[in-house]
């Protein structure tokens, strides 16, 4: 969202029109284009409830959740962009509701992560400073199980007559090991200590600005 934004504020400042209490969910505006971007921020499509005093996460596979379905009818082109998280939920079905006027649900696969020497919660790392060239990279098995049951998920929707696009960046992301913040997630990090690596999320400018162009492709389609 925020390298969507920040092409097409190219020619004009988005306007922010909307947010929640924790400025996770927020909706723009763009005048001169005449559209409305909206990010609505669900950790689960479908419901559930956290157990602070535990840590625990109740999902309920049969309920999905109304922070995006009371939504998600406002809007002619919805992405559905998930990533690690799905780890906390199962292989379970749940249908997902579609409104006649909404012209197409695009379906962004799975991106990768880059841990090396380990994963988040331990050594692992992400500090590379070019991309990968092809065949210079070992795939995580995960990351290709992932994009695996997403893409026979996607082939089942289209059988069932569902409206969809896959957007599919997994190749591509996979190609940039450089892409991640690293260790530099937080505003001028003490480097000389031991930090947490974000090999998950993605810096700006990147590689999502390369999605994007291909949305907006798919799009212009």
């Amino acid at each position: 969202m925020e390298s969507l934004l920040c092409l097409l504020s190219k020619v004009e400042e988005a306007l922010l029109v909307y947010h929640d209490e924790k400025f996770q969910s927020k909706t723009w505006y763009l005048p001169s284009h005449n559209i409305m971007l909206g990010l609505i921020w669900a950790p689960f499509l479908i419901k559930s409830t956290e157990d602070s005093s535990k840590n625990d996460i109740q999902l309920y596979l049969d309920v999905l959740d109304d922070t995006w379905t009371s939504q998600h009818q406002k809007y002619n082109y919805i992405v559905l962009s998930g990533g690690q998280w799905f780890l906390k939920e199962t292989s379970t079905s749940v249908g997902l509701p579609l409104h006649e006027h909404v012209r197409a649900q695009v379906l962004r696969t799975w991106t990768p992560s880059h841990f090396e020497h380990g994963q988040w919660n331990g050594e692992g790392v992400c500090n590379r400073t070019e991309p990968y060239r092809e065949g210079e990279y070992t795939a995580d098995p995960v990351d290709a199980i992932m994009r695996k049951v997403e893409v026979e998920e996607f082939q089942v929707g289209l059988k069932n007559g569902l409206r969809l696009v896959l957007l599919d960046t997994n190749h591509l992301a996979l190609l940039r090991p450089d892409g991640h913040p690293g260790p530099y997630r937080e505003f001028h990090p003490d480097i000389s200590k031991k930090l947490q690596n974000d090999c998950l999320h993605w810096c700006l400018p990147g590689a999502i600005d390369t999605w994007n162009e291909l949305l907006m492709a798919i799009l212009i389609e």
